[in-house]
């Protein structure tokens, strides 16, 4: 009998000890994405996995509830991504999160012009053409053989309506565009029209100045990327350009006739600007069940996501103090904009050694 009870003991010994093993198994979240920068329109695999935890959601650029292992190929990315793991036990809150680098995008790009896109029997135009990520371009319509990668070109003498295209190829692929020249018949008086942007190149959210003039025009009118009836010269300052634009002017006589003096100007607007985001913490070091205070500052971001020994959603700059700290602590902040993603991040230690 006293043999039973010894036996039963040192079971129920090892049994407690192993519960307490695994009680004392720390909460852990383990991201790797493979690989953790990708091409332009790329995937790659996220990996993760999760110990002593009850469950997990995913947000940032993923969401929904996820296995405590598992992975996932997740993709194309057109910009830099956050992959957030929140996971849960015993009230309790942990979370990881990874950053995917997107390298910038070489899509081939081909723009060609003319101006004046309208003239008179045997005038004169100049054609203009620019190309980004290709290596060679050919010219195709009414013109042809192999073009440099940027130029232009005077053309005069012209008798009739005229094609000209321009197609270019790169690593990425091919691009390619054209443009339509209306040549009028002798005896017609064409309007001449001027349209220029200053500057043509301008940041994102830039402004620029168009300025323009005409001869022998009653009536002019705006499209493209602008609109509306203009005087026959003027001014005027575009604002807060985001994409690439294209401004034409056409001008005619009063009274009809049929000749359109026509012009356009393009207008090239630099990519948005990434976000910076800068957090701190005063003071970094503390004493047990002490206090800090987080601040946070962000440009070009709309939004921002904590995690680490923090979380949720934030503004895009503010303060928040963290009390009654009990171990070292790390809190990281991740902001999103137009532009693409940026985080920093700040450790908190216990004074003493204390973990």
């Amino acid at each position: 009998m006293l043999k039973t009870f010894i036996k039963f003991s040192w079971i129920l010994a090892l049994l407690l000890s192993a519960c307490d093993k695994s009680d004392n198994i720390p909460a852990q979240i383990r991201l790797s994405p493979e690989p953790a920068t990708i091409d332009y329109n790329g995937t790659f695999t996220l990996s993760w996995a999760a110990t002593a935890v009850d469950y997990c959601i995913a947000s940032g650029d993923w969401s929904g509830s996820i296995k405590t292992t598992g992975s996932k190929t997740l993709g194309p990315l057109s910009r830099d991504g956050i992959y957030i793991l929140n996971c849960f036990y015993s009230g309790k809150e942990i979370s990881e999160s990874v950053l995917v680098k997107v390298r910038a995008a070489e899509i081939p790009q081909v723009r060609l012009s003319a101006s004046p896109l309208s003239i008179g029997f045997q005038e004169s135009t100049t054609i203009t053409w620019s190309s980004q990520h290709v290596k060679e371009c050919f010219a195709t319509g009414d013109w042809s053989g192999p073009k440099e990668l940027n130029g232009s070109l005077k053309l005069e003498g012209l008798e009739t309506d005229s094609e000209f295209g321009l197609s270019c190829s790169g690593p990425k692929g091919p691009a390619s565009d054209s443009l339509s020249l209306n040549v009028f018949e002798a005896g017609i008086i064409v309007p001449r029209v001027k349209l220029t942007a200053s500057p043509a190149k301008i940041s994102y959210n830039g402004s620029t100045t168009l300025s323009w003039n005409s001869l022998n025009a009653d009536i002019c009118r705006a499209s493209g990327n602008w609109f509306g009836s203009k005087a026959r010269s003027g001014e005027q300052t575009i604002k807060q350009l985001n994409r690439d634009s294209r401004f034409m002017l056409t001008c005619t006589i009063a009274g009809g006739g049929g000749a359109e003096g026509v012009d356009v100007a393009e207008v090239r607007v630099d990519p948005a600007p990434l976000p910076t985001v800068t957090l701190t913490a005063s003071p970094a070091e503390v004493a047990i069940n002490g206090s800090t205070t987080l601040r946070w500052s962000s440009s070009h971001a709309n939004s921002c996501i904590a995690t680490g020994d923090w979380s949720g959603t934030k503004s895009v700059s503010g303060t928040l103090t963290i009390n009654e700290l009990k171990k070292n602590s790390l809190f990281k902040l991740s902001c999103t904009g137009v532009g693409g993603l940026a985080s920093d991040s700040i450790k908190i230690t216990l004074k003493n050694g204390n973990t």
